[in-house]
């Protein structure tokens, strides 16, 4: 996640496994940096003219790793970044909104606190919402099995 939320991140290693890509080729095949490089950025964009291709056994080696690592690392990377930044969560709290409900959720706590202490803490006294205590889960459970028709 830390590298598929940082798109320059995601480009630099791209980069880096193209000039490697580039220089490995160029190197185990006999052939200019230029040639290689072309021959990497094909590979990676899965073109594959055919018009560089690996004869050597380690250049076919080669070509097999940066072929995969191109496509199941670097190509699903840029896409996971590119999902990450289209896909927003409506839904979710900014850092002041979540502190301002915890100094509101203190604030009660507080006063709920104030009035056990001074044995005020009746349902009479508790402000509408509260008027009402919540069921447990059990108590829900076992009502909601009491309503079921036995077969």
């Amino acid at each position: 996640m830390y590298v598929a939320n940082r798109i320059w991140l995601i480009l630099g290693i791209y980069s880096l496994s193209l000039l490697a890509g580039a220089a490995s080729f160029a190197l185990l095949e006999q052939k200019s940096f230029g040639e290689g490089l072309w021959w990497a950025a094909v590979t990676a964009l899965t073109i594959g003219y055919g018009d560089l291709t690996p004869v050597t056994p380690a250049g076919r080696v080669a070509g097999t790793f940066f072929g995969h690592f191109w496509i199941f690392v670097v190509i699903p990377m840029i896409i996971a970044n590119i999902i990450l930044h289209l896909i927003e969560d409506k839904n979710i709290f900014t850092d002041e909104e979540q502190r301002e409900l915890m100094r509101r959720i203190q604030h009660v706590e507080q006063l709920l606190d104030r009035d056990l202490a001074l044995g005020q803490n009746t349902t009479a006294n508790r402000p509408p919402a509260l008027a009402t205590p919540t069921p447990s889960i059990e108590a829900d459970a076992a009502s909601w099995h009491a309503s079921r028709p036995v077969a």
